[in-house]
């Protein structure tokens, strides 16, 4: 299925992984990377930090690594993990802001539609209001309010 090489590659890259991971994470989490510890721990083993390593294999608590060997040192460039971004709160996220805008844009919609046709009826019934023609004859069932009161007290001398 797969080559020998290809095998010997991958179990030279696994253990290198795993073996250089204890120095990644030394180096990646002190500030000063010259501390004995670091040194005990990774021995010989050349370590700097770069701002991205292009073609990490390695990965370790937040950090990516690549290791080469050159000069019969093992030298290893590592940087800080990028940020993933969380597919599920993506969708759930979109889904949702998506459904309140689609809600939004229908309200909107609704609303304008009820003022033009209000404004039609509006315009329709003050039109309706200047045609209206109003006769001026007397209301056969109203009779004006006035009384006539006498006082007998009163003289009008």
């Amino acid at each position: 299925l797969f080559s020998s090489t290809f095998l010997s590659f991958h179990l030279i890259l696994v253990v290198l992984c795993c073996v250089c991971s204890e120095c990644v994470k030394c180096h990646g989490t002190l500030k000063d990377s010259s501390d004995q510890n670091c040194s005990a721990l990774c021995g010989e083993t050349l370590v700097k930090r770069v701002p991205s390593v292009p073609g990490s294999l390695c990965r370790v608590e937040g950090f990516v690594f690549s290791t080469q060997e050159k000069d019969n040192a093992v030298h290893i460039q590592y940087a800080e993990a990028p940020n993933v971004i969380d597919t599920t709160t993506m969708i759930v996220g979109s889904s949702v802001s998506s459904i309140i805008f689609i809600g939004l844009i229908l309200i909107i919609v609704y609303r304008i539609l009820l003022e033009l046709y209000d404004r039609r009826e509006y315009q329709h019934f003050i039109r309706d209001q200047k045609n209206m023609k109003w006769k001026e004859t007397q209301n056969p069932l109203f009779r004006d309010a006035t009384t006539t009161t006498v006082n007998p007290m009163f003289n009008d001398s």
